[in-house]
């Protein structure tokens, strides 16, 4: 019996709620952006040891101590990432055969990352970013996936040298938008990480040098 198709409206229904779901996982307080942003840090390896080892110590030590979470992109239900990792890392599905490493967990993290992104739209990641702009039409409620066969170097019009052409390849208007966005989400975090031990390191000679505050003789 052949499958029943969906109807337009049902495929919006579908498509909304998985934006719905992606959308937790992009969220301000979600743990996945800090294990993925620690992962592409540590991956490019531009930031210096200064600020891996920032990341590591404030955003990938307490995301893990707080016990990182994320919404399943299929049922919409919250889950633990390390217990996700570890069952799905069983040799043949035999139970307690499973493993973990700090960099799997990482790899996992940015993995959900990537398809959360596929699953919103253009004005959700440049929101999520910052961004206030209005877009073009073409763009203001598109998703994702509607621009992956879209070339950039169509979209950015004539007037390209070939030393730009041969820059841009077969990128897509998708590839340009999420890597952009990955690009953001690691400087922002690598700063956020260097912010908070520069705060540290205040508190800490404040601590030491900081003249006592005399109690008020109740």
């Amino acid at each position: 019996m052949a499958e029943k198709k969906l109807t337009k409206e049902q495929e919006k229904e579908l498509k909304e709620q998985a934006r719905g779901y992606a959308l937790k996982n992009l969220g301000a307080k979600s743990s996945i952006l800090n294990l993925a942003a620690a992962y592409f840090a540590d991956r490019k390896n531009a930031y210096g040891d200064a600020g891996n080892s920032a990341v590591d110590q404030y955003l990938y030590q307490p995301t893990i101590d707080s016990g990182a979470r994320y919404t399943d992109p299929g049922t919409g239900k919250e889950v633990g990432l390390m217990s996700q990792a570890l069952l799905g890392s069983r040799e043949d599905g035999d139970r307690y055969t499973g493993t973990l490493t700090e960099r799997k967990i990482l790899k996992q993290a940015s993995k959900i990352l990537a398809g959360s992104l596929v699953n919103v739209k253009v004005s959700d990641i440049l929101s999520s970013m910052g961004s206030k702009a209005e877009l073009k039409p073409e763009y203001a409620d598109a998703y994702i996936v509607d621009v992956k066969d879209k070339k950039l170097a169509d979209v950015i019009g004539a007037g390209l040298s070939d030393e730009e052409k041969e820059a841009i390849g077969d990128r897509s208007v998708a590839d340009y938008v999420l890597g952009n966005y990955t690009q953001w989400l690691t400087d922002t975090k690598v700063a956020e990480a260097l912010n908070l031990r520069a705060k540290d390191t205040l508190g800490g000679l404040e601590a030491i040098l900081k003249k006592p505050e005399n109690k008020k003789k109740k």
